[in-house]
């Protein structure tokens, strides 16, 4: 077994790990800015006002329904170190006009996946580390900074499973220019867990439960 060096450390994940992040469902996610730098812009009087950079992943999050078929944009925010996205998977047979439709299939609970298909490959993951690429692609040739990272290494999920906590979140990220505190009071996840769905055990109707 190969020696581990000395200082080095595995990367935990913050994903659901009962969870196929392909289902349908709502997911309320949220991406931190590398060290928290507030490169997006700044909030005046409880409105947020983009930097070239905030407005780089701005365009971008307008973007995402291009990413994939089943995907739905709903409420977004872009704060000055941190955004925040409320998105849709869809049935595995839906289309929403807007991407280029690809083949689908069926409905399967992440433990009936083959052990190959690694969970980078699911459609939230995939969707997020596209939008990173992209934006921190951008904001690096606009600021002639080729190969800095912009973006902290892993994201913060929230699997939304019923209307209540929908509503609630949905709130939430409206309200959250009006909010803003310099420096915040509480750490960010600790802010987010108030509205959140957490998922606390693996259950078969957890894997299929869908939102409306």
């Amino acid at each position: 077994m190969p020696r581990k060096r000395k200082g080095s450390r595995s990367r935990g994940t913050l994903r659901t790990s009962c969870w196929n992040y392909s289902a349908p469902a709502h997911y309320f996610l949220t991406m931190i800015t590398k060290k928290r730098k507030p490169i997006l812009g700044d909030i005046w009087h409880g409105k947020m006002y983009h930097s070239p950079e905030g407005q780089i992943v701005a365009d971008e999050i307008l973007n995402i329904p291009t990413y994939h078929q089943r995907i739905v944009l709903d409420e977004w925010v872009v704060m000055p170190d941190h955004i925040h996205l409320l998105v849709t998977l869809k049935d595995f047979d839906f289309e929403n006009g807007i991407a280029t439709p690809v083949p689908f299939y069926p409905e399967q609970p992440e433990y009936a996946l083959p052990r190959n298909i690694k969970r980078r490959k699911m459609l939230i993951p995939l969707l997020v580390g596209k939008l990173k690429m992209l934006t921190s692609k951008r904001i690096n040739e606009t600021l002639g900074t080729p190969g800095v990272t912009n973006w902290q290494h892993d994201y913060y999920d929230i699997i939304v499973l019923n209307k209540g906590s929908y509503s609630r979140i949905k709130q939430y990220i409206i309200n959250n220019p009006k909010k803003w505190k310099k420096p915040p009071r509480t750490p960010l996840p600790t802010q987010i867990q108030k509205y959140t769905d957490r998922i606390g055990r693996c259950r078969s109707d957890n894997l299929t439960t869908k939102s409306g």
